[in-house]
């Protein structure tokens, strides 16, 4: 169905030679983005949470429910003594993820006995095994500030008896005097030779775009008869 939609619109008709470059991008996005709409319109869908992580096993989960529990009480009654447990409770949470996560991983690791130490190290300081990450820390704005004065400072001691200004390359005269017409080939293999990579500014994926441009180039068994 979308090879014939995309047969069927102005992208595959003939271009004028005096076509502006502003107006076919202009095409191309809205015809696009119309045809994505007519072949896959937008409708809602109701998505389930998951685990977040592989160990979030049934004691985070009961953790978790607790924590629902005890803010629905505190919401309902607004006392100070809901409020208490219910902080409690979020804190306790939170420390027995750490705790969780951290003897999940390190069972991992006990698990694969051939793993070479370098993995060992990376996963140990992700982990944070040897340091304490949730440590309350005494670092203020003003030490950040400073920390970056003391950067600034060193680097100009450094270039100190350097010439001013610095030493720059020759620059290089170019120019693009006039654009050249190109062909249904240079464009399919500019399009082949990309990076299937898509942004939300694209009416379409790229995939779909090159998928399509393979098709279009494809011969069937027809056209192997008629060439033979």
């Amino acid at each position: 169905m979308l090879r014939s939609v995309l047969q069927a619109s102005p992208l595959c008709h003939p271009v004028s030679e005096n076509a502006d470059a502003d107006e076919l991008f202009a095409v191309y996005d809205s015809v696009l983005r119309d045809i994505a709409d007519r072949v896959a319109p937008p409708h809602n869908i109701r998505r389930r949470s998951g685990h977040l992580a592989p160990w979030f096993d049934g004691r985070c989960r009961q953790a978790h429910k607790d924590c629902r529990r005890l803010e629905r009480r505190y919401r309902r009654t607004g006392t100070d003594d809901d409020r208490h447990r219910w902080v409690q409770a979020v804190q306790n949470r939170f420390q027995l993820y750490r705790i969780v996560k951290q003897e999940y991983w390190l069972d991992r690791l006990s698990q694969h006995e051939r793993s070479s130490a370098p993995l060992w190290r990376s996963l140990s300081s992700l982990l944070g095994s040897k340091r304490d990450v949730a440590a309350p820390n005494d670092y203020t704005t003003e030490d950040f500030a400073a920390f970056f004065a003391r950067k600034i400072d060193t680097v100009r001691l450094a270039t100190a008896d350097k010439p001013m200004p610095p030493p720059t390359a020759d620059p290089i005269h170019c120019s693009l005097p006039a654009f050249y017409r190109l062909s249904e080939a240079d464009v399919r293999r500019l399009i082949m030779s990309s990076a299937i990579k898509s942004s939300t500014l694209d009416p379409v994926p790229t995939f779909l775009l090159r998928e399509f441009v393979i098709r279009q180039h494809t011969p069937t068994l027809r056209d192997v008869q008629l060439a033979w």
